[in-house]
C-alpha cells in the first residue's frame, strides 16, 4: 500500500470490527478491536505504520 490513501475507517463497538477502506477499493477488516485501539488509529500520525505495526500483528483479519 505504498501511497494508497485511506478513503475511510469504519468501527463496530458491539462486535469490536474495524474496517480500513482505501482509495484503490482494497479492504482490510480486523475482528475484536477495542475501541482503545480504534481510537489509537484516528489519533495516529501515521495511520498506515499502526495499522501495519500493531492491528497486523496482534488482530486476526478477514
Amino acid at each position: 500500500m505504498n501511497d494508497d490513501k485511506i478513503l475511510d475507517i469504519l468501527y463496530t463497538p458491539e462486535n469490536e470490527n474495524l474496517i480500513i477502506l482505501y482509495e484503490s477499493g482494497a479492504k482490510f477488516s480486523y475482528n475484536n478491536v477495542p475501541q482503545l485501539v480504534y481510537q489509537g488509529l484516528l489519533n495516529s500520525t501515521s495511520k498506515e505504520y499502526y495499522r501495519n505495526s500493531l492491528l497486523e500483528n496482534f488482530y486476526s483479519s478477514n
